[in-house]
């Protein structure tokens, strides 16, 4: 009979560790993976935050469409983990430019289209969240756990900022200065407090650095970040460095031609400056870029524009793969102004209200309704033919042209009466 070993028997479930196993199926470890990450998505919010040198994955369910990148990083995807950037508008995809047809005759021997930014994505609109994304980016990478803002009332940013809020779920708090007190007039106050924003209206400037004071002192205490003033900068035009982009998209797919002349409201020239970095990205050395300014108070430069597209640069050009240099001086931005007074108000309401009635589109009589007139009067001037033309229209407010208010009464009489009126198309 055999001599037993001494000591312990190994256990039977530990003989076999030495052995060679044999490897699970990969549908195994797929069918684990999927099932862990539907897991997390239950306990991740829906909006991912991109940080410079950090890409915090986007979950969703399988069914769900995949988080919206702006068009400048869908052409260079790793731009999106160097540049700081927050996604503002869910999975929406820029809008298509529209052929003009009915009312083609105001463009002459051109062939014209209209590119309409989306006036409500995921609550916010296009032209505002393409700003944000960057503007916020840059201030989120703090991590900041509350915001303040401090503006004026009447203005389309309270509202932009305070859904932006919402959608980002960072606590933010709003003191509007309204020395005019015409604060019953301002219906975005209504969707502010809607979206559960703390909201301060106050009478004057004193009592608006009070409370800037006081955030200064809070922030002693917590991580506060106090929000600039103007959001319409360098940063703001990042937003649009991927516009000519989305047009380059939307030809490759056969669903629009590239334009020769592009037509493009100027307010505080952020999109204007993007734009012409966009031009330049993309290859369009023959696409010529027009910029319009509608409002006399307005008094930017081409000198200013083109600093502003120098600083622009500085904060993308660093973040590319490869190094590239590109200079930027008056002669790269054309600006045609309109002057409008209250004399040619009744004509260019009855024009741009036809107009409307043409096309289906929605205009408003300071920035889009006259730079749209503007862009057929140059065409005309300059004997513009055979060209591909395209108004971008980044208007994306609430405020159109609505004669149905009491204050258009003498406006609409004016313009019953046709010795007034100068007729146009």
């Amino acid at each position: 009979m055999a001599q037993r070993r001494h000591g312990r028997r190994r256990p039977r479930r530990f003989r076999r560790s030495f052995q060679q196993k044999k490897p699970r199926s990969v549908s195994f470890w797929i069918k684990l993976q999927d099932w862990i990450l539907t897991l997390i998505s239950k306990f991740l919010p829906k909006k991912a935050l991109l940080r410079t040198g950090e890409i915090v994955p986007f979950y969703a369910d399988q069914d769900s469409e995949v988080e919206f990148f702006p068009a400048l990083f869908s052409a260079d995807p790793s731009l999106a983990g160097r540049v700081p950037w927050v996604s503002l508008r869910g999975c929406e995809q820029p809008s298509t430019p529209k052929r003009v047809s009915r009312a083609q005759h105001y463009f002459g021997n051109n062939f014209a289209f209209i590119k309409r930014e989306s006036r409500d994505v995921d609550l916010l609109a296009e032209s505002q969240a393409k700003k944000l994304e960057f503007v916020l980016g840059k201030v989120l990478q703090d991590r900041p756990d509350e915001l303040v803002y401090f503006g004026v009332i009447d203005d389309a940013w309270n509202l932009a900022l305070a859904q932006a809020s919402s959608i980002l779920k960072k606590p933010l708090r709003i003191v509007l200065l309204d020395e005019d007190d015409i604060e019953a007039e301002d219906n975005d106050l209504i969707g502010i407090r809607s979206l559960g924003v703390p909201l301060k209206i106050v009478k004057s400037e004193r009592a608006q650095q009070f409370h800037r004071n006081l955030a200064k002192w809070r922030a002693r205490f917590k991580k506060i970040c106090v929000l600039p003033d103007d959001f319409d900068d360098a940063v703001a035009a990042l937003g649009y460095t991927g516009a000519l982009h989305e047009i380059k998209a939307a030809q490759e797919a056969g669903e629009t031609p590239i334009p020769d002349l592009v037509f493009v409201p100027v307010d505080s020239g952020a999109a204007f400056v993007g734009m012409e970095i966009s031009r330049r990205l993309c290859g369009f050395d023959d696409l010529k870029l027009i910029g319009i300014i509608t409002d006399e108070s307005i008094r930017k430069s081409p000198s200013e524009f083109a600093a502003m597209a120098k600083e622009t640069w500085q904060l993308l050009s660093p973040h590319f793969q490869t190094k590239r240099r590109e200079d930027f001086n008056d002669k790269d931005f054309q600006v045609l102004k309109v002057g409008t007074t209250d004399a040619d108000l009744p004509d260019l309401i009855r024009w741009t209200s036809r107009f409307m009635e043409l096309e289906g589109v929605e205009l408003e009589h300071e920035l889009t309704g006259p730079a749209i007139r503007r862009t057929c009067e140059y065409l005309e001037e300059n004997k513009v033919d055979g060209k591909t033309i395209l108004f971008w229209n980044t208007y994306s407010g609430q405020k159109v042209f609505d004669l149905s208010g009491s204050e258009f009464a003498e406006i609409k009489d004016r313009i019953r009466r046709k010795k007034f009126v100068r007729r146009t198309g």
